[in-house]
């Protein structure tokens, strides 16, 4: 390794010039830190990520109050979602 030239790449650069491909984002990322909600585990995250496929969907499912789940789940989410 001594004496070998060191490239740096910027961000995003591969060492053929050529853009590293993004981990295609998951729909549950969006979803996991819902588990830090007490009374939401993983089964419950599960049955939400069913029912909406984004946060915004499950946002404007509470706003219109139609979100088939238990009322104490509801209410922590209409208290961690909509601040």
């Amino acid at each position: 390794m001594a004496g070998e030239n060191v490239t740096l790449l910027k961000p995003g650069e591969s060492m053929h010039n050529h853009k590293v491909k993004e981990r295609p984002k998951k729909i549950s990322d969006d979803f996991e830190f819902l588990l830090k909600v007490k009374g939401i585990g993983k089964e419950t995250l599960e049955d939400i990520k069913k029912i909406y496929p984004s946060l915004e969907d499950l946002k404007k499912a509470l706003k219109e109050k139609k979100v088939p789940l238990r009322n104490d789940i509801v209410k922590k989410l209409k208290k961690t979602l909509l601040k």
